[in-house]
């Protein structure tokens, strides 16, 4: 127990059945006014329970530290001209070259990384607006939500089609140029060329390159030789002519007979 500010006393309970926490608020006079901690009954690894213990200067756990353990920063990504930090179970985006940077806010208050269990912060970039787009990707799913925050990092509404997305959702790929990287790991970053389309920009370079159409084109035959054609076409000419010669020759010599025999 340890005596506040305000008069009262913190009060610390435990169950020895099944190592649980109470923490009571008393008046002045020792009296119970109400329970501290998220619950009535916390378990020892509780970050309310936690938090409490600087309050009554010693480690009630058994944790081996006073109050919540502090973390080593560690840095989630650091494209663009934004990082994404995680330190003290808060997010940081911090500006690459300064070093400096507002943390993620939701309604004005610092996102706690324990109050959002599967969701987890994997991108942010500060826009033109001063703002920052930020994407969230939940590992129970595999589902996406992306985050408009004003300068200070504090939530004003979602992007993408809906406040929670597929990775195949158009909506998110578009995004994906502006985060400057590949979010939904499909192995490009804004939307897939479409099929057959021999273009596709390439994201990762200073600008766009071409790539191999996705079929060989149509075999194209190679042209006639001249000389060949010429003798495909000059000669059944010859022959033709020739018989025809030879026809209207019969026909002249059968008349000059038949005439003859006339006179």
């Amino acid at each position: 127990a340890e005596q506040v500010s305000g008069g009262g006393y913190d009060v610390v309970w435990k169950n020895s059945a099944n190592g649980h926490y109470s923490v009571w608020s008393t008046d002045s006079s020792g009296n119970f006014v109400t329970t501290l901690a998220a619950a009535p009954e916390v378990l020892g690894s509780d970050p309310t329970l936690k938090a409490l213990e600087p309050t009554l200067q010693q480690d009630l756990n058994g944790d081996g530290t006073i109050g919540v353990p502090i973390a080593s920063p560690v840095t989630i990504e650091a494209l663009g001209s934004t990082s994404v930090v995680v330190s003290g179970g808060n997010y940081y985006l911090t500006n690459i070259s300064t070093g400096v940077g507002p943390t993620l806010k939701y309604q004005g208050n610092v996102v706690d990384t324990a109050n959002y269990t599967t969701w987890s912060v994997i991108a942010a970039e500060q826009v033109s607006s001063g703002g920052y787009d930020v994407v969230w990707k939940n590992s129970a799913n595999g589902h996406y939500s992306v985050w408009s925050t004003d300068s200070t990092g504090n939530f004003l509404t979602t992007l993408a089609a809906a406040p929670e997305v597929l990775g195949s959702d158009p909506s998110l790929k578009a995004l994906e140029p502006t985060l400057q990287q590949d979010l939904n790991g499909d192995g490009t970053v804004g939307a897939a060329p479409t099929s057959g389309d021999g273009f596709a920009f390439d994201f990762t370079q200073s600008g766009a390159s071409l790539t191999a159409p996705s079929e060989p084109p149509d075999f194209i035959p190679a042209p006639a030789d001249p000389w060949t054609a010429s003798d495909q076409w000059t000669s059944p000419a010859d022959s033709h002519g020739t018989a025809a010669i030879d026809i209207l020759a019969d026909f002249l010599q059968a008349r000059h007979d038949f005439d003859f025999q006339l006179t």
